[in-house]
């Protein structure tokens, strides 16, 4: 298990000893403003459970799809996403979203704002439930 921890006064700590930021780990503000907004909420909350087309969380949500689109590209962009193609019965294919973490929360002490986000890691296989914290530095 790989873990950091994202603050907003700029520092990070790991405790697998490695000071290398993945390029898809948001910031604790990132995080904050992302999940701050009742759209990508609803959006996040309705694939928690079982991957989702974009146009079927479209209709569990009842918001337009371009909303969700946008919502679902913002939460991927941050790692807390992940797509897949999906095979349909007649031969075409659509996108499935699913998430990849486990829990997210947020800290606030004198030292500022922390993010951590206990990832599992589907887009590198594993199957082992393995978990990385997602935050900033």
């Amino acid at each position: 298990m790989t873990s950091a921890v994202a603050s907003s006064n700029g520092t990070a700590v790991r405790d697998d000893a490695s000071d290398e930021r993945e390029p898809d780990v948001p910031s604790a503000d990132d995080l904050v403003e992302l999940l701050g907004d009742e759209h990508t909420r609803r959006v996040l909350e309705t694939i928690a459970d079982e991957p989702m087309g974009g146009r079927a969380v479209a209709e569990a949500v009842s918001l337009s799809r371009p909303t969700v689109y946008r919502r679902l590209n913002d939460l991927a962009d941050a790692g807390l996403v992940e797509t897949t193609m999906a095979m349909c019965p007649d031969g075409h294919h659509h996108k499935q979203y699913t998430t990849v973490f486990e829990t997210a929360s947020l800290e606030l002490t004198t030292d500022g704002l922390t993010a951590t986000v206990n990832r599992t890691d589907l887009a590198a296989g594993a199957k082992d439930g393995s978990k990385r914290a997602v935050g900033d530095d």
